[in-house]
């Protein structure tokens, strides 16, 4: 809740006291509660769904009219969330349960208690809508399916240590785990046989992002390192060495293949697809560690969340704007084959849109029991601290 005061100067014949502090007006904030677990696009990159899993909320937030539009209750600390349909939200909790929500009531319709045995860290659905995976601390791979409005437990993989990130490829009849051991490890999806292992990290891996054409993944470790991975020649492509802190999210942009990755000292960096050479590196995005990237459906956007209770919306642009100042560039230096002569030429740059947080909420209130003209004298801070300060003076005189 923000509250607006005015201070004036009284009249010593009127009261003792010299000043007079007098409520303006008072209005409630539009932000996050908690940390941001994970985000969604939602209707066709018209709106964003943010998980808070602290403080057991989900909010929906409207993009054209940069307001909260809708916010969701949890029964508990949701630590994973995936969008099933148009109309439900499946989320994995802290306490193994895992809850179906109905986005437009607003209401639980499903819920199975104890699904495991400690936290759920991960959540998978696949593109057909049919088939959910889960994983958590108990180190147990569960596959569901869903029906109409609850889903039912069709095959077990058990496992000696916790499952941290979950992918289903069903296209190409595999699933992907993540476990502590630093391991990536792949199952057949239709027995859960075991396929293959992809080794190289030194500390557990993360993240894990799936390119458009199932057949390279791209893996984010505790050891600061991004490794891209060929699944049907079972190698490593190519290993980038981020020289930050540990990579907490990642994501492929789509349509291009490009790649994103966040760290938990609150950066995004960009890659390029050809060969995974840095084109930029955007420090201090966050004021926390960033727990999620996701890319609109048309790539055009990312969004990103993170531990300061916060969600930012970045839209890759193709010109540069010169009046802008949250627009940074990035060239790339060509060689000319005859003259030899290097010219530089824009390749990506990164414009903040939008700030979905305290500070945006903070820029748009709608103040509430006052006219125009308080209005204007309050909101001109201006004013407000000049007249606050020779107050001030003359009260010490």
């Amino acid at each position: 809740v923000l509250q607006i005061y005015k201070f004036s100067e009284l009249l010593s014949y009127q009261r003792k006291n010299k000043f007079l502090l007098q409520k303006v007006c008072k209005s409630e904030l539009e932000h996050h509660n908690s940390e941001i677990r994970e985000i969604i696009w939602f209707k066709n990159n018209h709106s964003i769904v943010a998980l808070c899993g602290m403080s057991k909320s989900i909010h929906i937030w409207c993009l054209n009219s940069k307001r909260l539009v809708d916010k969701i209750s949890t029964a508990s600390h949701g630590l994973c969330l995936v969008l099933c349909g148009k109309k439900n939200l499946i989320v994995g909790n802290k306490e193994g349960s895992i809850e179906i929500y109905d986005i437009l009531s607003k209401k639980l319709l499903w819920s199975q208690y104890n699904a495991h045995e400690g936290p759920i860290w991960s959540l998978d659905i696949a593109k057909n809508q049919l088939l959910i995976a889960t994983a958590g601390g108990d180190g147990i791979l569960k596959l569901w399916e869903f029906e109409t409005k609850e889903i039912t437990l069709l095959k077990i993989l058990n496992l000696k240590e916790q499952i941290l990130c979950v992918k289903l490829i069903p296209n190409e009849n595999i699933v992907i785990l993540c476990t502590l051991s630093s391991t990536i490890s792949v199952f057949f999806l239709n027995n859960l046989q075991f396929s293959f292992n992809l080794q190289g990290h030194k500390l557990p891996v993360i993240c894990l992002a799936i390119k458009d054409d199932y057949n390279v993944i791209a893996s984010g470790s505790a050891d600061t390192t991004v490794r891209i991975w060929d699944l049907k020649n079972k190698t490593q492509k190519k290993l980038i060495l981020t020289y930050q802190s540990a990579v907490t999210a990642i994501e492929f942009q789509a349509h291009t293949g490009n790649l994103f990755t966040a760290s938990r000292c609150g950066s995004i960096s960009f890659w390029r697809d050809m060969d995974y050479n840095i084109i930029y590196r955007m420090e201090k995005c966050h004021l926390g560690s960033i727990w999620t990237l996701k890319s609109s459906i048309n790539g055009k956007f990312v969004a990103s969340g993170s531990r300061d209770k916060s969600v930012k919306i970045w839209k890759i642009m193709t010109n540069f704007n010169k009046n802008n100042r949250f627009v940074v560039k990035c060239k790339e230096k060509t060689t000319d084959k005859y003259f030899g002569v290097k010219h530089s030429r824009i390749v990506y740059d990164f414009k903040k849109t939008f700030f979905l947080s305290e500070v945006y909420n903070f820029l748009n209130l709608n103040l509430t029991n006052s006219n125009t003209k308080q209005k204007n004298k309050i909101l001109d801070w201006n004013f407000f601290f000049i007249n606050f300060l020779q107050l001030t003076k003359k009260r010490n005189n």
